[in-house]
């Protein structure tokens, strides 16, 4: 995952763009030759820590597979219990808004493959639920919209595809201003389409760009999605340079993936990246990755 060559192609985007993970270390001196008394040997095992990493792995959770949209909010009111939302909002106009986008997603599936047939028939868990739950991360979500003297804060959703996670986060939280960008037309104009019916019937405004991520020039964002998009160094050097300073990408990585990047950890380097993987509510072994830089 972190070859010579991927690691070429994210230094030539980002400055210096790698990972830190708790289990990453160096030794600092080298190891005793077996001519050293065990005194040496013991303190040249011992002095390998992790001084470079800034990261850490959250205690599992439960994982819900809601298979309609009454399940979905029960799980999704769970959700905001477990993040110590005091007052759980009215989700009544939200789920209207989930539903009529669901029907809108299966009638243009059956002439647009948006997403595969198979996961169409669990879309509450794999698309719905699966991205609802990266709402414990923003902020925006478990308070007021910020005052009208303030400016919201800016969500970038990267390769939305068929509006997963960013469309559905629109729906659900509010106060944040939803950027989608989509370089396909035909998604593109699904996720117009979309939009337009949630404005609409919820009040939900995002908007929509058809162009690929280098071509964003909309400013910097608070946080930065993206699911299904490309390999974590191609993702990261996508979305460094519309980050705000504090900003905070927010990755689903797959079972598969997660695997890959503990096998990674002994060679991954801290630089201006912290890292938290929070384990999947949506899908075992898979995980959400809370990625902030610290510094330019």
């Amino acid at each position: 995952m972190f070859d010579s060559g991927e690691l070429a192609g994210v230094r030539a985007g980002v400055s210096a763009v790698t990972l830190g993970v708790e289990a990453t270390s160096r030794t600092r001196h080298r190891r005793a030759s077996t001519e050293a008394n065990t005194e040496t040997k013991t303190e040249a095992s011992t002095e390998t820590k992790t001084e470079a990493s800034r990261a850490s792995v959250s205690p599992p959770v439960p994982v819900r597979v809601p298979k309609t949209k009454q399940e979905f909010l029960t799980a999704y009111q769970e959700l905001l219990a477990d993040s110590q939302q005091q007052e759980i909002p009215d989700l009544k106009s939200a789920a209207e808004g989930l539903g009529q986008f669901v029907a809108l997603l299966e009638k243009w599936n059956c002439r647009s493959q948006l997403v595969s047939q198979a996961s169409l028939t669990e879309v509450w868990a794999r698309h719905i639920w699966d991205s609802a739950q990266l709402a414990a991360f923003l902020p925006a979500a478990l308070h007021p919209p910020p005052r009208a003297s303030h400016p919201a804060p800016v969500l970038l959703d990267i390769g939305s595809g068929a509006g997963f996670p960013g469309l559905v986060l629109a729906v659900l939280v509010s106060g944040v201003e939803v950027h989608l960008l989509e370089a396909n037309s035909k998604k593109a104009e699904f996720l117009s389409e979309a939009a337009h019916c949630l404005e609409q019937t919820t009040g939900t405004k995002l908007q929509i760009h058809c162009l690929r991520s280098e071509a964003w020039q909309g400013g910097k964002a608070t946080w930065i999605t993206a699911r299904a998009v490309a390999p974590l160094p191609r993702l990261l050097a996508l979305a460094a340079p519309h980050l705000a300073v504090g900003g905070t990408c927010l990755f689903h990585q797959g079972a598969k993936q997660v695997a890959a990047l503990a096998q990674t950890a002994q060679k991954a380097r801290a630089t201006d990246w912290t890292m938290q993987m929070h384990p999947s509510r949506s899908a075992a072994g898979a995980a959400i990755l809370a990625l902030q830089r610290q510094a330019l």
